[in-house]
């Protein structure tokens, strides 16, 4: 174990690594699975075959997270930029890049195909949902939570606070159109900050009048952008860590 992570193997030759946090939330999204989101949308799936789709899905949307990391980490290395790992972890996955993109078009390019790679997983989840049909409860299942799930692992991540992508995609479109990176990286910190605030405050909404589940991921997500929106982040730092996905909620 290095730094809290073990590695798992490599892909397209990048380490992939798994943070031990990572073990925590995949259990809560299993329990959640088996639980609660089988059982209320497809009551006949139960037992241990409830508990291995449970599973399977996790391991799938896990994957998938995966797969968003890889394209970014593609890009990056197309455009001249090296990456020294991927990481799964708590609240989603990180692209260690060892250096910042140099101009605008690199920072939107890299950032945005991120979320791309998730929308079209979920447009190719939603398409074999339908080929496959509700009858198949557990199949059906299984893809339409892929399905949902990587649209909103995608949608959430266009949010335009950092460090999320869109975060990102907003620094790249200021820098381009000021020629100020500086400029670009404080206004982009502050719209993390506001958005951190907001879903904190929507979490503890949820806690004391509505969803208390959802809004404790809520107030851990807010608290997890605020993080990492106020951390120092000089304008040309040799080194970055593209750091995205939190997940929004384990259950749809």
């Amino acid at each position: 174990m290095k730094n809290n992570s073990w590695s798992v193997g490599r892909i397209v030759g990048i380490p992939l690594e798994i943070h031990y946090s990572w073990l925590l939330i995949f259990a809560i999204i299993v329990w959640s699975l088996a639980a609660d989101y089988f059982p209320m949308h497809h009551p006949g799936v139960t037992g241990g075959a409830n508990w291995a789709a449970a599973v399977i899905t996790a391991l799938a949307f896990f994957a998938s997270v995966v797969i968003h990391e890889v394209a970014h980490s593609l890009v990056a290395r197309a455009h001249g930029i090296e990456v020294d790992r991927i990481s799964l972890f708590a609240l989603g996955g990180m692209s260690g890049l060892k250096s910042e993109p140099t101009r605008p078009r690199t920072e939107f390019l890299v950032a945005i195909v991120g979320p791309l790679a998730s929308l079209a997983l979920a447009a190719t989840f939603w398409l074999i949902w339908l080929g496959v049909g509700p009858a198949a409860m557990t199949p059906a299942g299984v893809l339409f939570y892929l399905a949902y799930g990587n649209l909103v692992l995608a949608l959430f991540n266009l949010i335009p606070g950092f460090p999320l992508d869109g975060g990102r995609v907003l620094r790249a479109v200021i820098w381009r159109l000021t020629g100020d990176l500086a400029r670009a990286t404080r206004i982009a910190r502050r719209s993390g900050r506001l958005i951190a605030v907001g879903l904190a405050g929507l979490g503890f909404y949820q806690v004391l009048f509505s969803a208390p589940a959802n809004g404790f991921w809520l107030i851990v997500i807010g608290w997890y952008l605020w993080g990492a929106a106020t951390e120092q982040m000089p304008a040309s730092p040799p080194a970055s860590l593209l750091r995205d996905q939190p997940i929004p909620s384990p259950v749809p």
